[in-house]
């Protein structure tokens, strides 16, 4: 299971097919965690944006089966993912918010299409776990390096 779910996050962190381009604000090893080694390299708002959507799997499942207190949580998180995706994406590329929203969702698409395979069989609560774990860290280092000052 552990490798299935390793194997999960290395075709997430590359499989969007809009294209990488040297401005963007990449992971850095020294930023990766344990669980975030595989996505070096990535531009923070295609992995943002891949997270967004899986937070969106998220609020899908926690939608259908009533938890609204996870619901609430996991849509927050992804909204705003989603809105640092789209900040990195007007910043790096100097575009407006509209042209990087058509950019990001490619990766909304993925992530919430590879999310939607985490809810299934009887470990998807550990395997959704790690995910969220991985986005968190995404999320995490993004926010230090982007923090003013």
């Amino acid at each position: 299971m552990h490798r299935r779910v390793i194997g999960l996050i290395a075709v997430i962190a590359v499989s969007l097919g809009a294209p990488a381009f040297a401005a963007d604000l990449a992971l850095s090893p020294r930023q990766a965690t344990v669980l975030s080694e595989d996505a070096v390299g990535q531009p923070y708002w295609k992995l943002l944006s891949q997270c967004a959507g899986m937070f969106g799997a998220a609020s899908n499942h926690y939608s259908a089966t009533g938890e609204s207190a996870k619901l609430d949580e996991v849509t927050r998180i992804g909204v705003a993912m989603l809105n640092a995706a789209l900040d990195r994406l007007t910043t790096d590329r100097r575009i407006d918010r509209r042209a990087a929203l058509t950019i990001a969702m490619g990766g909304v698409r993925v992530g919430r299409d590879q999310g939607a395979t985490l809810w299934t069989g009887d470990t998807s609560g550990r395997r959704w776990l790690f995910m969220q774990s991985f986005c968190l860290d995404i999320a995490d280092a993004h926010s230090k390096i982007s923090a003013p000052g």
